[in-house]
């Protein structure tokens, strides 16, 4: 298996461990605070790239639900969770 498969194997194999976690982590909530205030326009598009089990998504819909987020990753089981959790 090559450095890159495995990487992304491992994201996927742990993404409820990283769920449980990094979900209620607040450490950078100034940060994305700062994201919402700096979008002006109500139903602001964000593409979130390497999203995870969607704990920023979560976060950022919490402040602001009128935002219009989509969230990728390259492991499915962290796509999962993030629908789960952001529905």
């Amino acid at each position: 298996m090559n450095h890159n498969k495995e990487t992304f194997h491992t994201w996927n194999k742990i993404a409820k461990i990283y769920e449980d976690k990094f979900m209620k982590i607040d450490l950078y909530n100034e940060t994305y605070d700062f994201v919402c205030d700096t979008l002006k326009k109500e139903n602001s598009k964000i593409l979130e790239i390497g999203c995870g089990p969607g704990n920023i998504t979560n976060y950022l819909l919490s402040t602001r639900p009128d935002l219009k987020i989509r969230g990728i990753d390259i492991a499915p089981n962290m796509i999962a969770l993030a629908e789960k959790s952001n529905g």
